[in-house]
């Protein structure tokens, strides 16, 4: 809470305070002003402005206004008075808020600029939903294979109804997930609100896609309890569908009885593998042969070739 430049600030216990009110109409410098800004990513739905006040002798004329939509402080909204209100503020002006809204309350024919009037508390009762977080960079995927997910956390307060189901919808490219990091993809997931109320995480990975290439710009929406689909709660996107890792292999090295490793040779790479795995026929594995599973690929290169070690 704030005032305006016409108004001078008056002493007085648990409520704010002013004198000047006393022009014979309006004065658009002598208000109290309040000031509502969502965090980023966030939107807002107000349902009410509540206020209590007072005054300390004879001032007429009352006055709750807004520079939403543009209307610059130009239209009364609801009916305000000395003592306090309780001010609808559903309309479309105050839904869907992303950005800074000011309310002004004004007053004016006192009998005395030496009359007060004070705000003694004030509440905005609204809606809220969101996420802090508004882009996800660095996905990645190699083709026709389902990237690894990262996260982001959905917040919600006032929704309606109590148990409202909030929606997260994916893109063409990217799929979520309310389960895990690893299961329950889908191009929608949805969270239940309790009580009002929604606090949970949203999975988000690129789909298994058989065209590699950059996937950018791309945004999951957040809707529900109140807010649509059209809201632009949007959390964007960005990532890369890589093509498959390959190796050329040299000869298959043989391998006589007692030995205990030998070396599997190559001579080039594409896509920077960094783990291989080897699968032995049924032969080899009748020898004793073990599947090689996920090891770490070599960094070594001797004389053109490198090779994997394995017993």
């Amino acid at each position: 809470i704030g005032r305006g430049s016409g108004l001078s600030g008056s002493n007085a216990t648990d409520r704010y305070n002013a004198s000047s009110w006393n022009t014979a109409s309006l004065d658009p410098t002598a208000y109290f002003t309040f000031t509502m800004t969502p965090a980023p990513g966030y939107r807002v739905n107000l349902d009410n402005f509540v206020y209590t006040g007072q005054i300390s002798s004879s001032i007429d004329m009352f006055a709750f206004r807004s520079n939403a939509g543009g209307d610059n402080f130009a239209t009364d909204i609801g009916t305000s008075t000395a003592t306090g209100a309780t001010i609808d503020l559903t309309t479309s002006p105050y839904q869907n808020i992303s950005s800074s809204i000011e309310f002004r309350l004004y007053a004016w024919n006192g009998a005395s600029s030496s009359n007060t009037f004070s705000v003694n508390d004030f509440t905005f009762n609204a809606a809220v939903l969101g996420t802090s977080v508004t882009t996800l960079s660095g996905f990645s995927a190699c083709e026709n294979a389902a990237g690894t997910a990262q996260s982001f956390v959905v917040n919600g307060a006032g929704l309606s109804p109590s148990n409202a189901t909030i929606s997260v919808t994916g893109t063409t490219n990217f799929e979520v997930s309310t389960t895990s990091a690893v299961a329950g993809f889908s191009n929608t997931a949805t969270i239940t609100a309790a009580g009002g109320s929604v606090n949970a995480t949203v999975w988000v990975r690129l789909k298994a896609n058989p065209v590699p290439g950059a996937y950018s710009g791309e945004e999951v929406n957040v809707s529900g309890g109140g807010f649509p689909s059209g809201d632009n709660i949007n959390v964007a996107c960005n990532g890369t569908v890589n093509n498959i890792p390959t190796i050329t292999l040299g000869a298959s090295p043989a391998v006589c009885q007692g030995l205990i490793n030998a070396d599997l040779p190559y001579t080039a790479t594409t896509q920077g593998p960094g783990q291989y795995s080897i699968d032995y026929d049924v032969a080899a594995e009748s020898e004793g042969f073990v599947d090689n599973e996920r090891y770490f690929f070599p960094q070594s290169n001797n004389a053109g070739h490198s090779g994997w070690g394995f017993s």
